[in-house]
């Protein structure tokens, strides 16, 4: 592990776009989150205004064309966030295996087809997650749900990388292989936890500097260093390791 962390250190100087990417979808992310929040914000001051009328039959249906535009601006928001995250993480984990194997190209249509379908899989298992959440009655079934939650993000972060050498059935099909080896990927997450402590920290450190946009701009590239020194020390154990 400590070799693959070396290792993934000199990639690191190699990958100044792969940073910028990924600060720029950091700060894109962002910014539709506030505006989402604004719009979300708006309509319901605009239900709001229709409970109180006396009649609530008119109210339903004074509120049926904004409750119709709500819900069309959540599928259209979830869709636009859903592809952009599938867009560039898929360039960003391609590019660092391509990097990592000395390989020229950076998006792929099969790879980028695969990490969609895989995104929106684990995505419905977190869906009914989340559901079954909602339902918990003891502590002891939120544990148990929220322990599930991790290990799905776990190997959510490791089938990227086999994605780029296997086809999605193949990839699920190693997860009891990934499950063997679990005492190695713990191994690897406690080294990745040790460099996001650490990415945390100067992070704190940063908001003792004057000014609100230089801190911001510092925040954002110490964050995409720390996501791409982990994608790239992901990459390398997981390849040596599956």
């Amino acid at each position: 592990m400590i070799k693959d962390l070396k290792e993934s250190l000199k990639l690191l100087k190699k990958s100044k776009w792969n940073i910028l990417i990924e600060a720029g979808f950091i700060f894109v992310v962002f910014l539709l989150l506030l505006l989402f929040s604004n719009f979300f914000a708006d309509f319901l001051g605009k239900i709001n205004d229709f409970t109180n009328m006396e009649d609530p039959f008119v109210a339903l249906d004074a509120m049926k064309p904004i409750l119709n535009r709500l819900i069309m601006f959540f599928i259209g928001f979830f869709v636009v966030l859903f592809l952009l995250y599938c867009f560039v993480e898929s360039l960003q984990w391609r590019w660092t295996y391509n990097l990592m194997k000395n390989k020229k190209g950076i998006f792929n249509k099969t790879y980028f087809f695969n990490f969609c379908l895989l995104n929106f899989v684990l995505l419905f298992l977190f869906y009914l997650l989340f559901l079954l959440l909602r339902i918990s009655k003891s502590d002891i079934q939120i544990f148990i749900i929220l322990f599930f939650g991790l290990i799905l993000f776990n190997l959510l972060l490791i089938f990227y990388v086999l994605l780029n050498k296997k086809d999605l059935i193949n990839v699920f099909k190693s997860t009891w292989e990934i499950i063997g080896r679990i005492h190695l990927f713990i191994l690897m997450y406690l080294v990745i936890s040790l460099v996001l402590f650490v990415g945390v920290l100067v992070i704190w450190l940063v908001g003792f500097l004057p000014g609100i946009w230089l801190g911001l701009i510092l925040d954002l590239i110490v964050l995409s260093i720390v996501i791409s020194l982990s994608r790239i020390f992901i990459s390398l154990v997981v390849d040596r390791l599956v």
